[in-house]
């Protein structure tokens, strides 16, 4: 039976926090889809349903602990994250689709899970116990969800971390066509390579975790890389798509083995 290991912030005070953070990665990345998120700045519906998503998914991810206030909570959360998008699509003009935006809205959505986990902390009256009243396997759901959310992250939000770090950088006019042609099966290829270093990384097999990170270099070295002409060299977006997978995957990794200890 495959087993995480025990203890870290998920065995505190903390476990609250993480499922509300799991619930917004749920429902900003794993639910929302490219469609949906394209749509948003145009039509009125997509947002409507991105914000029942996101309360969907904080429901879902909070149901041993869900109490009739921290409903409420958790509502007001939805309610707040569709304002923030509705005012960043429709009122941010171009800026709405750089890397800053995309940083600035996540940072925002956390400081708002914060501050409720704050106040849950601070009136005792918001956590009557919900469904799981202290049971002893509740630490455990909630380092499977960190480990769920992480995942999710990685397959979605790392994808868009990429996408919007290299759109930073324009295409060399002889590399956009490659460049277009190639972009699906880099997608594919980063999201692999990110769960293969998150895997790594929870069990705590870092050794493991750099030869894999290693091993994805030697593709840049001259001699064992082709693209149809020998010696190719390693264009620069293509090199920086890369370090960014990477870093994604290596914070993410490091943030959930510290979650779970």
């Amino acid at each position: 039976m495959i087993s995480i290991p025990e203890g870290g912030f998920a065995s505190g005070s903390g476990g609250l926090l993480i499922l509300l953070i799991a619930g917004h990665i749920f429902g900003d990345f794993l639910l929302q889809t490219p469609r949906m998120a394209a749509l948003k700045e145009f039509r009125v519906w997509p947002l409507l349903a991105h914000g029942v998503l996101v309360l969907v998914a904080h429901l879902a991810a909070l149901v041993p602990v869900l109490t009739p206030l921290m409903a409420i909570g958790i509502a007001g959360v939805a309610v707040f994250h569709l304002l923030t998008d509705m005012v960043r699509t429709r009122l941010c003009g171009p800026w709405a689709g750089t890397f800053a935006a995309f940083i600035s809205d996540q940072m925002l959505h956390v400081a708002t899970l914060v501050g409720l986990w704050l106040a849950v902390g601070w009136w005792p009256e918001w956590r009557a116990g919900g469904l799981a009243g202290g049971a002893e396997w509740l630490p455990t759901y909630i380092r499977w969800v960190a480990v769920v959310a992480a995942f999710s992250f990685n397959a979605r939000g790392g994808t868009m971390a990429v996408t919007k770090t290299l759109d930073r950088f324009a295409r060399a006019p002889e590399d956009a066509p490659n460049e277009r042609r190639g972009s699906e099966l880099a997608a594919v290829i980063g999201t692999l390579e990110r769960f293969v270093i998150l895997t790594l990384l929870i069990f705590g097999q870092w050794t493991a975790a750099g030869f894999v990170i290693a091993a994805r270099f030697l593709y840049y070295l001259p001699g064992l890389r082709r693209d149809g002409s020998e010696g190719a060299s390693v264009p620069g977006r293509e090199l920086l798509g890369t370090l960014t997978s990477i870093f994604v995957a290596l914070v993410s990794g490091i943030l959930v083995r510290l979650v779970i200890g």
